[in-house]
């Protein structure tokens, strides 16, 4: 196997998967760098949603991004769903957002209202509510309620954009990068556990790891691993409408049958235990929004680690200094969402075409300056 790509990309998860299918699509040839396997991290741990409005708490230019992507999602998922084999189980999905008080009332009113004016957005009183979902706790008596989203199985979505990827010429190799090849500023290469490979085009797209490449180019990415727990439950009875939701704690059902329901998160460095603690705190989430699925059997326990920034958004574009050197990371908890049009907009800028959207709010050297922010050990409340 030739040690040599026209674009390299480094790391396996669904942004690396969906960058390469994009470049694929072009024409590109494409090779993937992995640790471990595919999907293996955040991107087959995530609840695998597909929202804009349900995420996106102000309107401007990142409500676009996520609206954007999850436009492009409808036309690239049968696309590779086709040319993969893979069914990433998309489908609809709603949303609703809880107010226990009066107080949270107002602030759901003053903070997200705007949306109210949006098709496929309503405001629900307790009977509303009641109606849709008698099992919903008492304590609600309001929400805001958002259909039109989407949903997939994050994990099947990733090994699809990989399937259609390969499909297409792009070629995933397993090993730990290890450094980078440059010469008078300008990317050659990659230093890694299968010997060095030759490119002048290297996507960095390494997720809650992307603090490593510091020492590589040289210059600070301000990510630090953010910890998710949550639970799959099988839940007796009728199926759950849609997402309940308040602050912290939810239930979302999946196409697939079972129930997510979270969440225990924190910044807690690259710890992946299941945490009893964790454990306890999912289930007084679930009796906090919908005790009348208490009841539930508990199918699994899922951690990962989503990668996030200071400002809480991605982190896109070209490395300054690096010529051919680009980086994706830093989406939080919107990896799924964002990854259609982050694969369109880096494969633009790989293949020096004008992108679909701007990205200069998602620069790396945007954090030069800032002032340090202290992730806080472990914050269930975010």
């Amino acid at each position: 196997m030739t040690n040599s790509s026209e674009v390299l990309i480094v790391g396996g998860g669904i942004i690396g998967c969906s960058i390469a299918y994009q470049l694929s699509k072009e024409g590109a040839k494409v090779t993937i760098i992995e640790r471990e396997s595919v999907g293996s991290q955040a991107s087959g741990a995530a609840t695998g949603l597909l929202v804009a409005l349900a995420s996106v708490e102000t309107p401007g230019p990142f409500l676009e991004l996520t609206e954007e992507s999850c436009r492009r999602h409808k036309q690239i998922i049968p696309e590779v769903e086709e040319l993969s084999g893979i069914d990433s189980q998309y489908g609809d999905f709603s949303w609703l957002e809880l107010a226990f008080t009066e107080e949270e009332e107002k602030d759901l009113k003053r903070d997200l209202g705007w949306k109210l004016d949006t098709p496929g957005v309503s405001w629900f009183t307790d009977e509303d509510i009641r109606k849709m979902e008698p099992r919903t706790t008492p304590k609600a008596r309001s929400g805001l309620y958002v259909s039109g989203q989407a949903q997939v199985d994050a994990y099947r979505l990733t090994l699809a954009f990989a399937g259609a990827a390969e499909a297409l010429g792009t070629t995933i190799r397993y090993g730990d990068v290890t450094g980078i090849k440059t010469r008078s500023g300008r990317i050659t290469g990659l230093e890694t556990s299968l010997g060095e490979i030759s490119s002048d085009k290297i996507v960095f797209a390494m997720g809650s790891w992307s603090k490593g490449m510091e020492d590589w180019i040289g210059i600070p990415v301000p990510v630090e691993p953010m910890k998710g727990q949550s639970m799959h439950l099988e839940v007796s009875g009728p199926p759950i409408p849609c997402m309940i939701h308040h602050i912290s704690s939810y239930v979302a059902p999946k196409l697939g049958g079972v129930v997510v329901a979270g969440t225990y998160d924190g910044f807690m460095g690259y710890d992946l235990t299941i945490h009893e603690k964790g454990k306890a705190s999912i289930l007084a989430s679930v009796e906090e929004v919908c005790p009348g699925v208490l009841d539930s059997r508990v199918v699994n326990h899922i951690t990962g680690l989503r990668p996030s920034t200071r400002d809480l958004l991605p982190i896109l574009g070209v490395i300054p200094g690096l010529e051919g050197g680009y980086i994706a990371t830093g989406h939080r908890r919107l990896g799924i969402t964002l990854s259609a049009i982050t694969g369109e907009l880096i494969s633009q800028l790989v293949l020096g075409k004008p992108t679909r959207l701007p990205l200069d709010a998602y620069r790396l050297d945007r954090f030069d300056g800032m002032e340090e922010q202290q992730f806080d050990s472990f914050d269930a409340a975010h």
